[in-house]
Formats: C-alpha cells, structure tokens, sequence
C-alpha cells in the first residue's frame, strides 16, 4: 500500500500514524475536500487532458484520459467518406465534448463546448475574438458552416496548429463573405478545436 494511501486510511479511522519514509507527504491531502476535488481539464498542443494521438478510440481509454468527467455514448459516423468512430461526453444533459477517430485506431479531433476546459493559454468558450486575434489573419480564418447553420469563423490558434477557435456571432451580411473585423472582434469562442495533424 502506498504511503498516501496508508495515511489516508489512517486519518479516516483516526488513528496515529508513524511517518516513516513518507518524504513527500502532505498533510493538505488527509483533508477529505482533496479526496473528491479535481482539476479541469486543459487543451494543449498534445491533446484535451490526457487524451491525445495516442489514446486508443475506446470508452475506457477516453474515460481515463478525461479523468471520468463525462457519460459517453459512442457511434459511427461519415466524416469526408471515411466511418469514423464517435465518442460524446455528456454532462448536465448536454454534449459538450466530442472525440472521433478511425475505429481501431486512435483519437484523431476533439471538438470542446465545455465551460469548464480552457486552453493552456486560457481561452475558453465566450473568450472575445478580440481577446486572441488583433484582426482576422488571412489563412488562419475560414467561414465553416460544420457546427450548424449559424455565421461561424473557425480560426487557428496563434500557438499551435492543432487547436483552432470556432466564433461566432451576429452578421447579417453575405454566408459566403468573412465578417469585417470590427464585425469579429465581438464574437465569441463556441467551440474549441483539438486535431492531430
């Protein structure tokens, strides 16, 4: 049995317990708040916590890689002629996260609508255009009508080419014309977008 773990025990029954060889104890982690509490999950270049390109696509595998944060339900859909395997994370009665990837391989795309997942620069969803990018950088935005029908912007990050913002916001113009900065710079992050590529 670990130390942390004896001392845990120890704790609970309120015994006292020797701390032999126990270096890198704290004492913070007796408190019972610290059994249950969890950190949120994080995008980086590398993935969403710890699932990335080399998490397997199966309900176990993403479970433990989302530290168990979410009911997922799996499926099979069509993406670019290829089937492709689907898991969706569901929390408070909504999806709000997405991973797919070929079915006896690995994740491929996470797509992030959770309030709680920032990225490691701290973007999140409702972060303002404005907040990230000084202008629409010609190549690093594009219109993208894949999330639904609404006026949407899918943007690369300025960090990393794997995670992209999805914004989006009021526009009455043309679908097929890019809204004009002073149009972005008020739109919002609705989804975050991790690929492998």
């Amino acid at each position: 049995m670990k130390c942390y773990q004896a001392m845990k025990l120890a704790a609970a029954a309120g015994a006292v317990l020797m701390l032999n060889g126990c270096s890198s104890f704290s004492w913070s982690s007796l408190s019972p708040v610290s059994w249950f509490s969890s950190s949120a999950l994080t995008v980086t270049a590398q993935g969403v916590g710890g699932v990335n390109s080399q998490t397997a696509m199966t309900e176990t595998a993403i479970s433990q890689g989302l530290d168990d944060k979410y009911t997922l339900r799996g499926g099979m859909q069509t993406e670019q002629g290829q089937i492709v395997k689907i898991f969706e994370g569901r929390k408070d009665d909504k999806t709000v996260i997405r991973l797919s990837g070929p079915e006896n391989g690995t994740v491929q795309r996470i797509v992030v609508n959770d309030a709680d997942i920032r990225t490691e620069w701290d973007t999140k969803t409702g972060t303002l255009f404005s907040d990230i990018y000084p202008q629409a950088v010609a190549g690093a935005c594009t219109l993208t009508t894949e999330f639904d029908d609404s006026a949407q912007v899918i943007c690369r990050s300025p960090q990393t080419p794997r995670v992209s913002y999805v914004f989006r916001g009021t526009w009455n113009g043309p679908e097929t014309l890019m809204p004009s900065d002073d149009i972005l710079k008020n739109w919002t992050v609705s989804y975050i977008v991790w690929a492998n590529k």
